[in-house]
């Protein structure tokens, strides 16, 4: 029964990632200056924070060993170890049996487990999108503290 419960488990994450894919597939690519999200003072290299969200992003999906949790909180590292602050979000589906982890960062979301990986999107439309999925139950946004 146990099992019977870890493979509906999976396959539900796995059915989400994929329609996670189907809706954000139709945004187009990022492309020029991945500065144009961020602030102009800023002295962080914006260059290696997009080049490091990528690397994260392109790492193989695993359940137990590489999921949204462990993407999510890979990327706030990094953002924090930049001396930035970021947030993490937890959204709960519906029934409240599963849930996905995503970063906050500049008022925008970066989830690098999304293919395609969402890239600095605002968080209403973000939001919006992974609702449609199921994901529109308790919502929690905190500080990342490593």
């Amino acid at each position: 029964m146990v099992r019977r419960k870890i493979g509906v488990t999976i396959l539900a994450i796995y059915i989400s990632i994929v329609l996670m894919t189907a809706i954000y597939a139709a945004q187009p690519p990022m492309q020029g200056d991945v500065s144009a999200n961020m602030t102009e003072t800023t002295t962080l290299n914006e260059t290696s924070v997009y080049n490091e969200f990528v690397a994260i992003a392109d790492t193989v999906y695993d359940e137990q060993t590489n999921n949204c949790t462990t993407k999510s909180k890979a990327f706030a590292e990094y953002l924090q170890s930049q001396g930035e602050s970021p947030s993490l979000i937890t959204i709960n589906n519906r029934e409240g049996t599963t849930a996905h982890m995503a970063v906050v960062w500049r008022n925008e979301i970066y989830d690098p487990t999304m293919k395609p990986a969402s890239y600095g999107q605002p968080m209403e439309l973000y939001l919006d999108g992974i609702a449609q999925l199921g994901y529109d139950g308790l919502t929690v946004v905190e500080p990342y503290t490593g």
